[in-house]
């Protein structure tokens, strides 16, 4: 029998990150991609019990941070997993912070986000065991 998909939620308004991280992690993580807010709620609300983790860009869309509202309806719906703030001004990554994730990750390169991802997943799975 085939190990399921480890899934991922990764909430950033342009297409090709999505797919470049996407591509950067081990064939067993599924990236569930959303380019607004509103579809992250719904990705979220879809296959909350099934995700390992959610990366949350901060800016979604836009140039202003705009991410924290998902991010304290996430926390208040009751994930406890990781949720991981990308970004790559200091600032945004603080605002993100405090509105409940647990991570942050400075961008660019991508690579800082898939390995910090990657890292999380094996902690999750050395906990699991």
């Amino acid at each position: 029998m085939e190990k399921p998909k480890i899934k991922i939620l990764y909430v950033e308004d342009r297409e090709n990150f999505i797919t470049l991280l996407a591509m950067l992690l081990d064939e067993e993580v599924e990236v569930l991609g959303a380019q607004t807010l509103e579809e992250g709620k719904r990705i979220f609300e879809e296959n909350s019990k099934d995700l390992a983790l959610v990366v949350i860009d901060a800016c979604v869309p836009g140039k202003k941070p705009n991410s924290m509202g998902l991010i304290e309806e996430i926390r208040k719906n009751g994930f406890k997993k990781p949720i991981v703030a990308k970004s790559s001004k200091r600032e945004n990554l603080k605002a993100l912070v405090d509105a409940g994730a647990s991570h942050k990750v400075s961008v660019p390169p991508m690579q800082n986000v898939s390995e910090l991802v990657m890292r999380l997943l094996k902690e999750a799975e050395a906990e699991k065991d």
